[in-house]
């Protein structure tokens, strides 16, 4: 847990959050609204990258060059925290119930998105290192 750097992982949420917050809050407006599947595939498309871009954000940082998925993992992790704050709030307010399972569900998907961006940052400045011009 050491290895982690708090600004890598930061600086990887802040960055990822350019996509989740608005694929979050697209994703509150349609709910399970069935007559807009589309918007509902936009949300989910914006989380997806979003959490993918938080990952590779946070592994091409020079203090995590040598734990370039853990950081990937864990900047994902954060940005759904901040975010899942913000959207237990705003189902408590409105009298909605809170699934925990849900939640335990968009953090395995936002540590596995996170994860596939570190590693692909992580094969990106390999191949930079190597010479290889692909």
């Amino acid at each position: 847990m050491r290895d982690i750097d708090a600004s890598a992982v930061l600086r990887g949420a802040g960055i990822g959050a350019v996509f989740i917050v608005p694929g979050a809050v697209l994703s509150r407006l349609v709910g399970g609204d069935d007559g807009v599947p589309a918007l509902g595939v936009a949300a989910f498309f914006l989380l997806v990258v979003g959490f993918a871009l938080a990952g590779w954000a946070a592994a091409t940082q020079p203090a995590a060059e040598r734990t370039p998925v853990q950081h990937g993992t864990a900047a994902a992790a954060v940005a759904l925290v901040v975010v899942q704050v913000f959207a237990v709030v705003s189902r408590v307010a409105s009298g909605e119930s809170v699934r925990p399972v849900s939640i335990i569900a968009n953090l395995l998907l936002a540590a596995s998105c996170g994860a596939v961006g570190g590693l692909l940052a992580a094969r990106t400045i390999n191949r930079r290192l190597e010479g290889d011009p692909s």
